[in-house]
């Protein structure tokens, strides 16, 4: 700190998870905004749930099979929606809020970047919020998009 003001660090790169819904697109829109701001390198992160365990590419079980295409297509549409950004994409299975703490460890992004779906409470307490597991598991600066 020199002369009274305080310097902040400029994110060199910026995970973001999608999945295809609502939520990922404000998040997508939201990390491109901010890596145009800061010339930083968007990590684009798609996380394949395990077959036994609920998608939450649309809130439902989907069968294995279907997952790459599912993936191959999620990453594509969000590459299409950030043209212009130099941009790097993913695709690991696992579940999803571990997964991408673990590829941005990996990639050493400087923020992490997830949509929040709005569910309700009950929903919550049944299925879990990735984005609340996602603030809970935090090793890095996570913003949160509603």
């Amino acid at each position: 700190m020199t002369g009274g003001c305080m310097q902040a660090e400029v994110a060199q790169s910026i995970l973001v998870g999608v999945d295809g819904s609502e939520a990922s697109n404000r998040a997508l829109t939201t990390a491109a905004h901010l890596a145009r701001l800061a010339g930083a390198r968007l990590l684009i992160a798609h996380v394949e749930a395990p077959a036994a365990y609920p998608s939450e590419l649309h809130g439902m079980v989907t069968e294995r099979k279907q997952f790459p295409a599912a993936a191959q297509r999620a990453l594509a549409l969000a590459r299409q929606q950030v043209a212009g950004i130099e941009t790097e994409g993913n695709c690991c299975e696992g579940f999803v809020a571990e997964s991408l703490e673990e590829k941005a460890a990996e990639r050493k992004a400087d923020l992490l970047v997830v949509g929040k779906h709005g569910r309700s409470a009950v929903h919550r307490l049944l299925m879990g919020s990735v984005a609340d597991r996602q603030a809970h598991i935090a090793q890095r600066p996570l913003l949160i998009v509603p």
